[in-house]
C-alpha cells in the first residue's frame, strides 16, 4: 500500500519559490525558501526565539506589541534563513542593490506590515512551493469516493 500522493503535498527541503512586489519601484522579486519545518535553520532559530515569549503566548495575553515583536523576529529570521536572493531590488536612488543578508534585512525592515504580512503568508504555505505537476489532481485525490 502506498500513500505517495499524500507525501507530494509536503514541502520538499531545499525548495524555493519567487515572490514579487509589483507595487514597489522596480517590481522586486525575492527568491524564498519556506518558513516552515521544511527549512530547518529557520525553524530551529524560530523555536529558540519563541521560547522567550512562550509564557505570554501560553496565557493568551496577546498584545499589539507582541504581534509586532513576532513580525520583527520574522524580519530578522527571513533575512538570515528564508530569503535566498532577489532580482530588481532598488534603493532610494533607483540603483539595483546586490543581495546580501544585511541588505535583505534593511529591505525587509523597510516594508510596511501591509506588504510584509502577505510575504509571511506566502512562505508559510506548502502550496507556494509545489510545482503544478507535483500536485495531485482531483482524480488522484478522489480515489476513495464511491458513487453509484
Amino acid at each position: 500500500m502506498s500513500f505517495e500522493h499524500i507525501r507530494k503535498l509536503g514541502t520538499p527541503e531545499g525548495k524555493t519559490a519567487e515572490y514579487g512586489f509589483p507595487e514597489l519601484e522596480g517590481e522586486p522579486t525575492l527568491i524564498v525558501a519556506p518558513a516552515t519545518e521544511a527549512n530547518k535553520p529557520y525553524y530551529n532559530a524560530l523555536l529558540r526565539k519563541s521560547r522567550r515569549k512562550q509564557r505570554a503566548m501560553g496565557t493568551g495575553k496577546w498584545t499589539v506589541a507582541l504581534v509586532k515583536e513576532n513580525r520583527n523576529i520574522d524580519r530578522t529570521l527571513y533575512a538570515k534563513h528564508v530569503v535566498k536572493g532577489w532580482r530588481d531590488v532598488v534603493n532610494d536612488n533607483g540603483d539595483n542593490v546586490d543581495f546580501s543578508p544585511e541588505a535583505c534585512s534593511e529591505f525587509l525592515n523597510a516594508l510596511p506590515w501591509e506588504l510584509f504580512d502577505p510575504l509571511r503568508l506566502f512562505v508559510s504555505e506548502a502550496d507556494s512551493f509545489q510545482d503544478e505537476e507535483e500536485s495531485p489532481d482531483e482524480e488522484e485525490l478522489a480515489g476513495n469516493s464511491k458513487e453509484g
